[in-house]
């Protein structure tokens, strides 16, 4: 178990927070073709159009860069996202629920492969490098550093098979910080570079830069003795920002064919709508109404529709009225945090289209997985709440990780809003739900002193999903 003490490196985090998911099956190729100011602020890997994997890579990096951590009962904190390895691990598990993985089964394991070691590990070296180096190329814009430090030397930090030859002819060369036309020649998408003046200078570049001193910058005569070498942050901002104006028409219709509702455009300018800040989630098309109390019926009217119409379309048997009616109304009550989590074994008949429609209706920051016929639809914030209260009771490498691990072990009461970690107890109570013409359409176990408070609490989710009066009724 690793303990920290965290320090966010706020300019990396900064980067990273302004970029916005971009799905699409671009190849590395064609995505050296957008224009940079676009492809510079979006969180992409070639070919990949899956947004929901895309935006759980980009909230993992968030974290790791970030140093989030979960706090212990004896005040200790771990980290939330502590390595490339747990990165790989995540992602790896996300990519076998959510049914991805390559359609050649030759390529499988290959860097074609999105659940491959090999391309998970280059996607976060990538983008945890892009991160950091736009990091400390702006804490080097610093006045102040500036001063001290004006020049860096392009270096060789990893040797490579195939080293790009503007590389190789200038190993060691020491530039003003600057030099902004050396910087981003070093880093010409002509072959395989970012087009910016900041690492890293291409995939497996093996290339990095090292700070050097004001006394070598003034002998090698790249700045004279007392001049004031003066930041160009905003002159970087101005190219990136104009490298989106003035398009071509062929540009223009390539980049509404390729992104469509994922760009916007304003006069000649071109820009992402997604989410220009780390802590919003546009990964998938959901809903979300402006009145809490609306929202939660039309998740329980829509849940429970999608239910009762998956059951009769998939195996011509149709669901109770008092299942689908029950996951309406846990679903909602999940959607507006009062209840941290929703499970059910569906068995195989569940599909990947239940999960799809399901995905359209949940508002933003409620997630949804389908794996091995369990549907799990949970609240990240409610359920590490819980976890936080007790992290000793919920094993696990992730998160998710840790609901399953409750789920298959039958302690889940706790994370299902029960009062009880377990229904395997002794003195246990069953509480019902009521529906409002006196019919039991749900029921659960929990401890005797519980159950009035839990009782209470589940049939008020019947009540705002529907808008009806839904009672309980404990049996001793």
């Amino acid at each position: 178990m690793q303990f920290v003490d965290p320090m966010s490196f706020e300019e990396a985090l900064e980067k990273l927070g302004s970029q916005s998911v971009a799905g699409s099956t671009l190849t590395s190729a064609e995505w050296a073709d957008i224009p940079v100011g676009l492809r510079d602020n979006a969180f992409f890997s070639a070919t990949i159009e899956d947004v929901r994997l895309l935006q759980s890579s980009k909230d993992f990096i968030d974290d790791f860069l970030a140093n989030r951590v979960t706090t212990l009962d004896n005040g200790q904190s771990i980290l939330d996202a502590g390595s490339r390895q747990q990165f790989v691990k995540e992602m790896q598990d996300f990519c076998m629920t959510h049914g991805i993985g390559p359609l050649d089964p030759d390529q499988a394991g290959t860097m074609q492969d999105i659940t491959s070691q090999t391309r998970l590990s280059l996607i976060f070296n990538t983008k945890t490098q892009q991160a950091y180096s736009y990091g400390w190329w702006k804490q080097g814009m610093d006045p102040d550093i500036l001063d001290e430090f004006p020049a860096q030397r392009f270096i060789r930090i990893q040797d490579v098979k195939v080293p790009r030859i503007p590389h190789q002819l200038n190993e060691g060369v020491v530039k003003l910080k600057t030099d902004l036309p050396f910087w981003l020649s070093m880093n010409d998408p002509a072959f395989g570079g970012f087009g910016v003046p900041w690492g890293p200078w291409g995939f497996n570049s093996g290339m990095g830069e090292q700070d050097e001193d004001r006394d070598t910058a003034e002998q090698l005569g790249l700045i004279k003795p007392g001049e004031k070498p003066q930041p160009i942050v905003e002159d970087v901002n101005h190219m990136l920002q104009a490298s989106t104006e003035g398009l071509d028409d062929d540009m223009l219709t390539h980049l509404r064919a390729t992104f469509g509702d994922q760009v916007e455009f304003d006069d000649n300018a071109v820009k992402w709508k997604g989410n220009t800040n780390a802590n919003q989630d546009n990964s998938t098309p959901r809903r979300d109404d402006d009145a809490s109390d609306d929202l939660t019926r039309r998740i329980g009217s829509d849940v429970r529709a999608i239910f009762e119409a998956f059951r009769s379309r998939d195996n011509g048997e149709p669901l109770s009225p008092e299942d689908s009616i029950s996951a309406g109304a846990a679903i909602s009550a999940v959607a507006s945090g009062r209840k941290p989590l929703y499970h059910e074994a569906w068995g195989t008949p569940a599909s990947s289209d239940l999960i799809r429609r399901l995905w359209d209706i949940l508002p933003s920051g409620i997630k949804a997985i389908l794996g091995d016929g369990h549907l799990y639809v949970y609240n990240p914030e409610a359920v590490q709440a819980v976890i936080a209260a007790n992290p000793d009771a919920y094993p696990g490498y992730s998160l998710f990780d840790k609901i399953r691990q409750s789920v298959i072990t039958d302690t889940d009461g706790d994370l299902l809003g029960y009062g009880a970690p377990t229904r395997f107890f002794p003195g246990r109570v069953k509480v019902e739900i009521i529906d409002p013409s006196g019919i039991p359409v749900f029921g659960f176990y929990t401890a005797r002193t519980n159950a009035n408070h839990f009782g209470a609490e589940r049939a008020l989710d019947f009540t705002q999903a529907y808008g009806e009066d839904y009672s309980y009724e404990i049996f001793r």
